[in-house]
């Protein structure tokens, strides 16, 4: 399992601080869960958000929705699976120096 950790930046981003405290829960979920990458991209369904979570499947749609507007994630819809794709993933994660 990867060690995810989040740059401080995330909390200073202007979209961010704009966030109900559960689009900034789901956000941090996203950048966090083991089911990422490290080019944000994840493929999972809204179900294991749901169960991972604790949070009202309705609430999860209204997150994403949100999200989608602040252009801080995109979903790529295909037959067989959807993916949900952080852009700015690899600026809200801490790097560590050397």
């Amino acid at each position: 399992m990867a060690n995810r950790n989040v740059n401080s930046y995330f909390w200073e981003d202007e979209k961010v601080t704009n966030f109900t405290p559960e689009d900034r829960y789901f956000m941090l979920f996203l950048l966090t869960n083991p089911n990422s990458n490290l080019l944000g991209i994840y493929q999972i369904t809204l179900k294991k958000y749901h169960f991972t979570l604790g949070t009202l499947m309705i609430l999860l749609s209204i997150c994403l929705k949100d999200l989608r507007n602040t252009e801080l994630l995109s979903i790529q819809k295909r037959p067989a699976r959807s993916y949900i794709k952080v852009p700015k993933h690899m600026v809200l994660q801490r790097v560590e120096s050397l």
